[in-house]
């Protein structure tokens, strides 16, 4: 399946831009569903729109959706209502912008994420009072109780490894508070 992509800018935020690479089938209908893809990231403090799995992609775009994957500012860096409001913002663009600039059609949106992107996703259901909400939420092993024990309490298991130097933890996730900072990929399909 032939298909084509472009990095787009779907807000400005701190002086940056958060971006969106759009993909789309070539010769699919000229205004196809689609699919707002929230990427993970361990704890919502790293990750990129860069990491969609290829297969996963594929297989959407073999069946004409149009995938919008969007990064997101990190939890390190922002606060958590932030987070919501980039994901707010993603989801009113693609419906605003998507019949403009990519045929996207704005009644028949997906919100599908996976695991800190997820639970991102989750929450538009309750973002978007008297706004139209995604046809479909999609989980892909996410968590939705960050107020459980098993997200404030620490591991006894984790905690007996000692403590990982600052220098360490930032030479993994950097010290950007938004998304797809310069290195941030670890997979890059576009």
């Amino acid at each position: 399946m032939k298909w084509s992509s472009e990095t787009l800018a779907y807000r400005r935020v701190g002086g940056r831009d958060l971006l969106a690479e759009v993909c789309f089938p070539e010769g699919a209908e000229a205004s196809g569903p689609v699919i707002l893809w929230v990427h993970g990231g361990g704890g919502l403090i790293f990750g990129s729109r860069k990491e969609i799995a290829p297969a996963r992609l594929d297989k959407w775009l073999m069946n004409e959706f149009v995938v919008v994957a969007i990064d997101y500012r990190w939890a390190r860096g922002t606060e958590l209502p932030e987070l919501f409001t980039d994901i707010e913002a993603a989801d009113g663009w693609v419906r605003a912008e998507g019949p403009r600039l990519w045929g996207g059609d704005p009644e028949r949106v997906a919100c599908v994420g996976h695991s800190a992107g997820a639970y991102l996703g989750l929450s538009i259901r309750w973002l978007l009072p008297g706004r139209p909400r995604p046809l479909a939420v999609v989980s892909l092993y996410g968590y939705g109780d960050i107020g459980g024990r098993w997200y404030t309490v620490p591991d006894a298991h984790y905690s007996s490894l000692g403590r990982v130097a600052q220098n360490d933890a930032y030479s993994v996730v950097g010290n950007s508070g938004i998304s797809d900072a310069p290195g941030s990929s670890r997979l890059s399909h576009f």
